[in-house]
């Protein structure tokens, strides 16, 4: 083997090693770089899983509020028995439960706010308002456009769906006897 030959050689095996040293580099960058975008996903995810879950708090007290919760009851304690034409304050309360259950109809379809907390929950109180107004909600699509109240609808078809009926309430003589024994005085709300 001649001088050329060997530092040729002797070159061609450094630059392999370096080659090799530089892959290995590389590689140890590219797992440190994986293991940065895992933990930045997982924190993504836990900021958004807190958006989420704030959200879910904001609507819950939203819906919560005694002015939505005795509009609720006023629909089905009063306006399901009673016949149209509404008076105009029968119409406002009617109009609040619509307005509402479309506002949260909306979140829900928009991903803000889990689906199943708020069909599980309010159900029940969704598909009966929905049944008692749903002729109140035609004649205002008929006058405001046939997108005006369009999500309560979607939204009392996935409380049906997840197997939600409607129930009665007791008896008036009936509730009055019971409930008081459960603290709440005879006194029924909705939803």
């Amino acid at each position: 083997m001649t001088t050329f030959e060997f530092w040729s050689l002797a070159l061609g095996l450094i630059t392999i090693i370096l080659f090799g040293a530089t892959v290995r580099v590389y590689w140890r960058i590219l797992k440190e770089m994986q293991s940065q975008a895992l933990l930045m996903q997982e924190q993504v995810t836990a900021i958004a899983n807190g958006s989420t879950a704030q959200n879910t708090i904001s609507l819950i007290h939203f819906i919560q509020e005694e002015r939505y919760r005795q509009a609720r009851g006023v629909v089905i304690n009063q306006l399901e028995k009673k016949a149209q034409p509404w008076s105009q304050d029968e119409k406002v309360v009617a109009s609040l439960v619509c307005s509402s259950y479309d506002i949260l109809a909306i979140l829900v379809r928009k991903g803000l706010v889990p689906q199943d907390i708020i069909v599980d929950e309010w159900g029940p109180s969704i598909l009966r308002t929905h049944n008692i107004l749903a002729p109140f909600m035609n004649e205002m699509r008929r006058n405001m456009g046939e997108r005006y109240w369009d999500d309560f609808p979607w939204l009392a078809d996935q409380a049906q769906k997840a197997g939600h009926v409607i129930k009665r309430p007791l008896p008036s003589a009936l509730a009055e006897e019971q409930l008081p024994e459960a603290g709440l005085g005879g006194k029924t709300t909705a939803g």
